[in-house]
């Protein structure tokens, strides 16, 4: 199958219609004053529901948002919920925006050598069950994870039995990644028994999987000690609006939550 036809088939469009579909969400997603929501995220990931209240209008400067957040109080103002729903869209716009450009330079440039398709589509062994197997996606710096924490939990997270381990580096290749499993398993990314540990500095890394809906553990934690409401937000709040949460590896609960989730 040619590759204009695989990206048709991959976006549910007409294959006349993929390079005018490219270059609108492409421009779409860099204006930051759109006020409708693309609906490229939609299309990929259907199943993906907006928590109530939230507001589909595109976001700021991410780290401003998030960073912002810190200080809110109670007194006066909107409270930080839709704020940090807003700051999940924007992580996710990111994704899908480093998605698009991958698409559009696969387009521009020849096609992959063998050995560039075999690295593209080997993130997922040929030879993964057919029925889903708990995952672990790591998103690491460096080759190895540095903390004692994050070895530790890896540690953990292997001697659970039939798990599957697959490290990215950086937040490219996660959306790829979601496409293969909810492919290969016919299931949705709600309901995989996959897990996320990020040994980052970057906030966009960490809120990259949570915006997918994917459970999710860091080191270092997000920078968000200090308010209530934004730590119960990340800590429980997640759960009953996306069914996912976060908390940094050093918690207590870390491991026992994500065992649970991996069906351990």
């Amino acid at each position: 199958m040619a590759l204009t036809e695989k990206l048709a088939r991959k976006y549910g469009i007409p294959l006349e219609e993929l390079i005018p579909f490219l270059e609108k969400e492409t421009t779409h997603l860099l204006d930051p004053l759109a006020d409708q929501p693309t609906p490229i995220f939609s299309s990929l990931f259907p199943e993906r529901v907006s928590p109530p209240g939230y507001s589909d209008r595109r976001c700021g400067p991410l780290l401003g948002e998030l960073f912002g957040l810190v200080d809110w109080k109670d007194q006066g103002g909107a409270g930080p919920e839709a704020l940090l729903w807003r700051c999940l869209d924007s992580a996710a716009s990111l994704l899908i925006i480093e998605e698009l450009t991958q698409d559009i330079l696969s387009l521009l440039h020849p096609p992959l050598s063998e050995a560039d398709q075999k690295m593209d589509v080997g993130i997922i062994s040929p030879n993964l069950s057919d029925s889903p197997q708990p995952v672990v996606v790591s998103l690491v710096e460096g080759e190895y994870p540095q903390s004692a924490e994050m070895q530790r939990m890896i540690t953990a997270l292997g001697g659970i039995s039939g798990v599957l381990f697959i490290s990215l580096r950086g937040t490219e290749g996660l959306l790829r990644l979601c496409h293969k499993l909810r492919g290969k398993w016919h299931r949705r990314i709600f309901d995989l028994p996959m897990v996320v540990l990020v040994e980052s500095p970057k906030i966009l890394s960490i809120l990259a999987p949570l915006a997918l809906g994917i459970p999710t553990v860091s080191d270092p934690s997000l920078p968000i000690q200090g308010s209530k409401k934004v730590e119960d937000f990340f800590y429980s709040g997640l759960s009953k609006g996306m069914g996912n949460f976060y908390l940094p590896v050093k918690d207590e609960t870390a491991l026992s939550r994500l065992r649970g989730v991996l069906g351990a």
